[in-house]
């Protein structure tokens, strides 16, 4: 499954950096000043996602890593690839955070789902906002993701959020949903974990 999943994640890395370069060469044919800007914002957008993909590809080994910087990278491109167009304002709440390569994998894919679940509700009170925030706590992680948009009605979630329960329960976590007056608030919290110096993971707390 994992030769698998690089595989995928080989193939379609070259497939946004293929129609990266198609676009570029647009731009540079462009005979006005509008369709250049135009297919310009076209190509940043599309080099946002593909930030996103990479940051989201399985890692090549396991390691320790600075989860914070990890985070912010991915907010960023996230933000820039899916929200800033619609007027949804991502803000990443930084904490100090050194975490397993292998689990940050998992997070980068949890907090990518649950932004795109708070970006699909209804924002009736502007400005539209996702806060995004992770850290350590004694031998745990959590992370949680803020909106202060209106879910839909329950029964019509997405696959999104059955995939987020998923990845909790790998990490030997939980997944909770709640509201706090008008700001829906999901949280995903697991132990923390590290890397043995041989590079395969050991059931020790971090300190």
């Amino acid at each position: 499954m994992r030769l698998l999943l690089e595989e995928l994640n080989h193939r379609v890395g070259g497939e946004f950096a293929a129609a990266i370069w198609t676009l570029s060469q647009a731009v540079a044919l462009a005979q006005t000043d509008e369709v250049k800007s135009a297919l310009g914002a076209v190509q940043r957008r599309l080099e946002n996602f593909a930030r996103v993909h990479r940051a989201l590809r399985v890692p090549e080994f396991r390691t320790g890593i600075d989860g914070c910087v990890y985070l912010r990278q991915l907010c960023e491109a996230i933000s820039l690839s899916r929200l800033q167009f619609r007027g949804i304002r991502l803000e990443l709440l930084e904490r100090k955070l050194e975490i397993d390569s292998e689990q940050c994998w998992r997070l980068g894919m949890i907090v990518s789902e649950l932004v795109a679940s708070a970006a699909s509700h209804s924002f009736v009170n502007p400005p539209a906002r996702i806060w995004v925030a992770a850290a350590r706590r004694g031998a745990l992680i959590w992370c949680r993701v803020e909106d202060n948009g209106t879910a839909a009605e329950k029964g019509s979630d997405n696959r999104g959020l059955r995939i987020v329960d998923a990845l909790a329960h790998e990490l030997h976590g939980e997944f909770e949903q709640y509201h706090r007056g008008d700001v829906s608030v999901a949280t995903v919290i697991f132990p923390a974990v590290w890397p043995s110096d041989s590079g395969f993971p050991v059931a020790r707390y971090l300190r």
